[in-house]
C-alpha cells in the first residue's frame, strides 16, 4: 500500500495518542526519514528476488476512491479467484481521518 508519507507520520502519531502512550521520541521529521529508509531497504530486498516474490503496489487514495478497480487490480495479481465485490466492500472511506499537519 503506497500512501503519502505525511498522512502515514500523521496516523502513527493519532494511534500513539490513542493508546495513551507518549509520542515517539523522535521528530515527525526524524521519523519520516527513518520510515523512508527502511522501505528503501524493503523495496531494495524485494527487488533483488524478483524470480520468488512478486510485488502489488497499490495506491492507497486510488483504493479509496475506486475500491472496486483496485479489488479487480488485486485480484488480477492474485490469480483470478478472489470475490471482487466483497474486497471492495471492505474499503471503508469514513476511516480516512489522519492527514499531513500543515506546516
Amino acid at each position: 500500500m503506497e500512501r503519502p508519507l505525511g498522512a502515514i507520520v500523521a496516523s502513527q502519531s493519532a494511534m500513539l495518542q490513542t493508546l495513551g502512550r507518549e509520542k515517539t521520541r523522535l521528530s515527525d521529521r526524524r521519523l519520516a526519514a527513518s520510515y523512508l529508509q527502511h522501505v528503501g531497504q524493503v523495496r531494495h530486498l524485494l527487488s533483488s528476488h524478483p524470480e520468488s516474490i512478486q510485488v502489488l503496489s497499490v495506491n492507497y487514495h486510488e483504493a479509496l476512491a475506486d475500491p472496486n478497480r483496485t479489488a479487480a487490480g488485486v485480484n488480477r495479481f492474485r490469480g483470478g479467484f478472489l470475490d471482487e465485490s466483497r474486497m471492495a466492500a471492505t474499503v471503508d472511506p469514513s476511516l480516512h481521518c489522519q492527514r499531513p499537519a500543515a506546516r
